[in-house]
C-alpha cells in the first residue's frame, strides 16, 4: 500500500512502513518534493508519483528500491 502525505511517500508492505522523501544528492533520482499530490499504478503495476513540484513525475523502481524522475512532458 502506498500513502501520499505532505511530508513524503509511505509504503506499507504489511509489516513495515517505509518513508520516501525528496533529496538533492542526485537530481535524476528520488522524489522532486515531499508534498505528494497523487499516486497511480499503471497496467504494468509501476507506481507513478506526482508531487507539488509538478514539473516532474517519479516512477518507482522495485528492483533498486528507488524513484527515477522524469520531466513531466517526457515521461514514457
Amino acid at each position: 500500500m502506498w500513502f501520499g502525505t505532505w511530508v513524503g511517500l509511505v509504503k506499507f508492505d504489511g509489516y513495515v512502513f517505509i518513508i520516501y522523501r525528496s533529496g538533492e544528492k542526485n537530481k535524476a533520482e528520488g522524489l522532486s518534493d515531499n508534498k505528494i499530490l497523487a499516486t497511480i499504478t499503471d497496467s504494468k503495476l509501476d507506481v507513478w508519483v506526482l508531487t507539488a513540484n509538478s514539473r516532474y513525475v517519479s516512477k518507482y523502481n522495485y528492483e533498486a528500491d528507488k524513484f527515477i524522475r522524469y520531466i513531466y512532458s517526457e515521461a514514457p
